[in-house]
């Protein structure tokens, strides 16, 4: 059941990983690509980088949340499906307990991270 509950989590974040990345495209990478230049301008005292980053930053948003929009038909159906499957799961780490919901989001955080590898190599996002 434990290691189900983890394939059913990495599966998840997968999915929105992929979604993420597939949804912003290449605007959101070359958006990513100027934030970091901008940032580094910033760090050094330039006004008018910091500006340009924040109006970078509203863009990147912006895209954010068209993804987030099209996350929406699959987060909701996920985590009902996730809740009723797994409502008794207990998992135990260093004498805590967690339920289904506190399990999700400790495992969530690392099957995020590797996903977000994956699905990077996979769509050859730099």
């Amino acid at each position: 059941m434990n290691l189900e509950f983890a394939l059913v989590i990495f599966v998840y974040m997968f999915i929105i990983n992929f979604v993420m990345k597939k949804a912003g495209g290449v605007e959101l990478r070359e958006i990513e690509k100027d934030v970091k230049k901008l940032l580094k301008q910033a760090r050094a005292g330039d006004e008018k980088a910091l500006k340009k980053l924040n109006k970078t930053n509203s863009k990147r948003m912006k895209l954010a949340m068209r993804g987030q929009l099209y996350l929406l038909p699959i987060v909701i159906p996920s985590i009902f499906f996730i809740k009723s499957r797994y409502i008794d799961f207990q998992w135990t780490i260093f004498g805590h307990t967690f339920g289904w919901l506190g399990s999700f989001l400790i495992l969530g955080i690392p099957a995020s991270m590797v996903a977000d590898k994956i699905v990077k190599k996979l769509l050859k996002y730099s």
